[in-house]
Protein backbone atom coordinates (compact mmCIF):
# COMPACT_ATOMS: atom_id res chain seq x y z
CA UNK A 1 0.00 0.00 0.00
CA UNK A 2 2.92 2.35 0.87
CA UNK A 3 4.22 1.86 -2.19
CA UNK A 4 1.36 2.58 -4.76
CA UNK A 5 0.90 6.17 -2.49
CA UNK A 6 4.90 6.88 -3.24
CA UNK A 7 4.41 6.04 -6.52
CA UNK A 8 0.89 7.84 -7.09
CA UNK A 9 2.53 10.70 -4.90
CA UNK A 10 5.34 10.73 -7.90
CA UNK A 11 3.45 10.35 -11.00
CA UNK A 12 1.01 13.24 -9.44
CA UNK A 13 4.63 15.09 -9.08
CA UNK A 14 5.64 14.82 -12.56
CA UNK A 15 2.03 15.17 -14.14
CA UNK A 16 2.07 18.92 -12.10
CA UNK A 17 5.48 19.54 -13.45
CA UNK A 18 4.51 18.86 -17.37
CA UNK A 19 1.36 21.25 -16.89
CA UNK A 20 3.16 24.02 -15.28
CA UNK A 21 5.75 23.81 -17.67
CA UNK A 22 3.16 23.51 -20.59
CA UNK A 23 1.46 26.74 -19.14
CA UNK A 24 4.75 28.28 -18.29
CA UNK A 25 6.11 27.78 -22.07
CA UNK A 26 2.18 28.87 -23.90
CA UNK A 27 2.65 32.00 -21.42
CA UNK A 28 5.34 32.36 -23.09
CA UNK A 29 4.65 31.85 -26.40
CA UNK A 30 1.88 34.44 -26.02
CA UNK A 31 4.40 36.90 -24.94
CA UNK A 32 6.59 36.40 -27.90
CA UNK A 33 3.31 37.11 -30.09
CA UNK A 34 2.09 40.06 -27.97
CA UNK A 35 5.83 41.41 -28.52
CA UNK A 36 5.61 40.63 -32.36
CA UNK A 37 2.44 42.12 -32.76
CA UNK A 38 3.49 45.08 -31.02
CA UNK A 39 6.63 45.75 -32.79
CA UNK A 40 5.08 45.10 -36.21
CA UNK A 41 1.98 47.75 -35.47
CA UNK A 42 4.68 50.48 -34.91
CA UNK A 43 6.58 49.72 -37.91
CA UNK A 44 3.26 49.66 -39.73
CA UNK A 45 1.48 53.13 -38.44
CA UNK A 46 4.58 55.52 -36.87
CA UNK A 47 5.50 58.35 -39.04
CA UNK A 48 7.13 61.82 -37.89
CA UNK A 49 6.38 65.30 -38.77
CA UNK A 50 7.23 68.66 -37.70
CA UNK A 51 5.55 71.49 -35.92
CA UNK A 52 5.34 73.90 -38.99
CA UNK A 53 5.80 70.92 -41.54
CA UNK A 54 2.51 69.47 -43.73
CA UNK A 55 4.11 66.76 -44.72
CA UNK A 56 5.15 63.44 -42.83
CA UNK A 57 8.13 61.23 -42.75
CA UNK A 58 10.11 58.37 -42.45
CA UNK A 59 12.23 58.48 -39.59
CA UNK A 60 14.69 58.14 -42.11
CA UNK A 61 13.92 61.01 -44.07
CA UNK A 62 16.29 63.46 -45.07
CA UNK A 63 14.68 66.32 -44.89
CA UNK A 64 13.86 65.68 -41.07
CA UNK A 65 17.95 66.19 -40.76
CA UNK A 66 17.23 70.31 -41.05
CA UNK A 67 14.29 70.14 -38.11
CA UNK A 68 15.90 69.90 -34.47
CA UNK A 69 12.18 69.55 -33.27
CA UNK A 70 10.36 65.67 -34.91
CA UNK A 71 7.83 64.11 -33.27
CA UNK A 72 6.31 60.82 -33.71
CA UNK A 73 2.72 60.58 -34.54
CA UNK A 74 0.18 57.58 -35.89
CA UNK A 75 -0.11 57.65 -39.38
CA UNK A 76 -3.64 57.47 -39.15
CA UNK A 77 -3.55 60.66 -37.13
CA UNK A 78 -1.11 62.34 -39.56
CA UNK A 79 -4.03 61.80 -42.22
CA UNK A 80 -6.64 62.94 -40.37
CA UNK A 81 -4.51 66.37 -39.21
CA UNK A 82 -4.03 66.92 -43.04
CA UNK A 83 -0.75 66.00 -43.43
CA UNK A 84 0.75 64.65 -46.81
CA UNK A 85 2.74 62.03 -47.54
CA UNK A 86 6.66 63.45 -48.31
CA UNK A 87 7.67 62.77 -51.85
CA UNK A 88 11.46 62.40 -51.04
CA UNK A 89 11.02 59.44 -48.52
CA UNK A 90 7.76 58.18 -49.68
CA UNK A 91 6.02 56.72 -46.82
CA UNK A 92 3.29 55.43 -48.69
CA UNK A 93 5.63 53.03 -50.24
CA UNK A 94 7.27 52.30 -46.96
CA UNK A 95 3.83 51.21 -45.51
CA UNK A 96 2.56 49.19 -48.32
CA UNK A 97 5.49 47.07 -48.32
CA UNK A 98 5.43 46.80 -44.34
CA UNK A 99 1.94 45.90 -44.53
CA UNK A 100 3.08 43.03 -46.57
CA UNK A 101 5.14 42.30 -44.20
CA UNK A 102 2.45 41.89 -42.02
CA UNK A 103 -0.06 40.05 -43.75
CA UNK A 104 3.13 37.83 -44.83
CA UNK A 105 3.83 37.07 -40.98
CA UNK A 106 -0.16 36.55 -39.81
CA UNK A 107 -0.27 34.14 -43.05
CA UNK A 108 3.00 32.14 -41.60
CA UNK A 109 2.04 32.75 -37.58
CA UNK A 110 -1.71 32.51 -37.67
CA UNK A 111 -3.27 28.80 -37.89
CA UNK A 112 -7.16 28.88 -38.05
CA UNK A 113 -8.39 25.38 -37.02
Amino acid sequence: MVKKTVLFTIMAAIAITILVAANVEQTTKKEEIANDNDQLTKIVHMVYVTPNGKKYHLKTCRILDNSSVVDEIILEDAISKGYEPCKACQPLLKEKKDLNKLIEYCRTTITIS
